[in-house]
């Protein structure tokens, strides 16, 4: 065990996405609208357990084999917060033939 160096880990995903206040002008047939603050547009957690090790083959310090092994969570922007923004569901214009 001398030569085997093992680091192991946690590590803790937070994403918590919102949409803010937003008002929308009156239009020719529509009254000025007012959409309150959502939060929690979503609201995750997640922890993701990693593993590695690095093994010293002559013990010399100068030759090692590495492994390693984790499980990552998808990286997420603003996309599913403005996809369930209340303002961006609105109908700003028709056409009809």
């Amino acid at each position: 065990m001398r030569k085997l160096t093992l680091n192991l880990g946690l590590r803790f995903d937070y994403f918590n996405g919102y949409n803010l206040d937003q008002d929308i002008e009156a239009g020719l047939y529509v009254d000025a609208r007012h959409f309150d603050r959502v939060d929690n547009v979503p609201n995750w957690k997640d922890v993701s357990p990693r593993i590695g090790a690095a093994y010293d083959l002559f013990g010399n310090g100068k030759t090692a084999v590495k492994a390693s092994i984790g499980r990552y969570v998808s990286s997420q922007g603003v996309g599913i917060a403005e996809a369930n923004n209340p303002a961006q569901a609105t109908v700003i214009s028709a056409t009809r033939t």
